[in-house]
């Protein structure tokens, strides 16, 4: 008998799941679910054929478990996509029916740390023995590898490791062009300074790491400028970006 599809099973689990208990206890409020790409026991991957971003996931609250995930399909606004791909994820989740476990949608993830910048945003480098931050790098910059959870936010610059993006931008000729190179705009920049601002930056990033941000610019502390920029990079490096300039002056470089 051949196998059904990656994604046909879990639609069948849907049957047994209307017949539990559990539906009676749902209302029109928001969960918390964890995504599942793999059942733990069988090996079978949770991957939507049609690419429409429906995804497997488990509710705690509910009793759920990662080896009997639901089907939730996608809610989002008219035109945007994105769905998450690692193992874990937590998303937010809502039934649109009172008591219908079929009726599941998820609609965002649970982020805690922005990560919106191409390669990872800019700090003072790690010293691990590659030349970055000694000799003639003393006080150049690199871009930083973007932490993961918030404990690791909270660590110096100099504890955090150097992105691997480093050596793109090493290779471009523009590691230490704070134009084309790497860059501050992160959200947490500005809430981050003696007197924090509101975040001037905005942005998307995929998975796989190619970005839009969007930087309103501030100025810090010391009183450096990080002007207005736009920049659309890709994961392997290439960009275009707007800069606004330390004055205002209005600029187009292009790096590929």
């Amino acid at each position: 008998m051949a196998e059904k599809s990656t994604f046909a099973s879990i639609l069948d689990k849907q049957t047994a799941h209307q017949d539990s208990p559990m539906g009676t206890a749902l209302g029109k409020g928001m969960y918390k679910a964890v995504v599942v790409l793999k059942n733990p026991t069988t090996d079978e991957v949770y991957i939507d054929p049609t690419g429409r971003g429906r995804l497997a996931a488990y509710v705690p609250a509910l009793d759920g478990n990662p080896s009997n995930p639901m089907f939730f399909q996608h809610a989002s606004a008219t035109g945007s996509f994105g769905q998450p791909d690692k193992e874990g994820t937590v998303i937010f989740v809502f039934f649109a029916e009172v008591g219908s476990v079929t009726d599941g949608y998820w609609l965002a993830t649970s982020q805690q740390v922005p990560d919106i910048v191409s390669g990872g945003s800019r700090g003072n480098p790690h010293i691990s023995g590659d030349g970055q931050g000694e000799g003639v790098f003393t006080n150049i910059g690199a871009a930083k590898a973007t932490p993961t959870t918030i404990n690791e936010a909270k660590a110096a610059d100099e504890d955090i490791k150097n992105s691997e993006r480093n050596a793109v931008t090493a290779a471009q000729g523009t590691y230490s062009d704070y134009v084309r190179g790497s860059s501050t705009a992160s959200p947490h920049r500005d809430a981050n300074y003696k007197i924090p601002q509101l975040p001037k930056v905005n942005g998307m990033r995929t998975p796989g790491g190619s970005a839009i941000t969007m930087d309103d610019g501030s100025i810090d502390d010391t009183g450096e400028i990080h002007p207005e920029q736009i920049r659309i990079t890709t994961q392997s490096g290439a960009a275009i970006i707007l800069d606004g300039g330390k004055i205002g002056r209005a600029s187009c470089r292009e790096r590929v």
